[in-house]
């Protein structure tokens, strides 16, 4: 369900996130209205997919934008569709509680081509198309720099 086709394999491996609804963190956070989904913000390469996308999906070894964002798109319509399933086993609305590991996670990964590229068009897209999916977020393993990480996040989100 939350595997993304094989295309996609080349942006799965610099952006990791596990949608494991069943891990122990994943128990930990559950509740009767939520169900958790960790994604692994720490280990993003960042920086190989900023010169990945510049490069372009014309060249060899770049990636486009748009299969970037479709990449995105196909984990969010997962997680819709397993949310759905659900609500209707729960009988009742469930959401999302997002839990980002942040171990690892450095300033390097916020460079200003990467903010104004790649993650300013993918909040843009995801505030638009699925605005209400998440309940909560939850940061673990912060490391110092996160409150100038969030600075510059949070503006660009709703």
């Amino acid at each position: 369900l939350f595997e993304p086709p094989a295309k996609f394999d080349n942006i799965a491996q610099l952006v990791p996130s596990k949608l494991n609804f069943h891990t122990e963190l994943a128990s930990l956070l559950s509740t009767k209205d939520t169900v958790p989904a960790i994604l692994y913000v720490g280990n993003w390469n960042t920086s190989q997919l900023t010169k990945k996308i510049r490069l372009g999906a014309d060249n060899d070894g770049g990636i486009a934008m748009d299969d970037f964002l479709e990449y995105w798109i196909y984990i969010y319509e997962s997680i819709h569709l397993y949310l759905y399933m659900e609500s209707i086993a729960r009988r009742h609305m469930v959401y999302v509680d997002e839990a980002c590991d942040l171990t690892g996670m450095s300033l390097r990964q916020f460079s200003p081509v990467f903010v104004t590229t790649i993650l300013k068009p993918w909040l843009r897209m995801t505030q638009l198309n699925y605005p209400e999916t998440t309940r909560r977020i939850f940061f673990f393993n912060p490391p110092a720099i996160m409150n100038y990480a969030w600075n510059i996040v949070t503006p660009m989100a709703s």
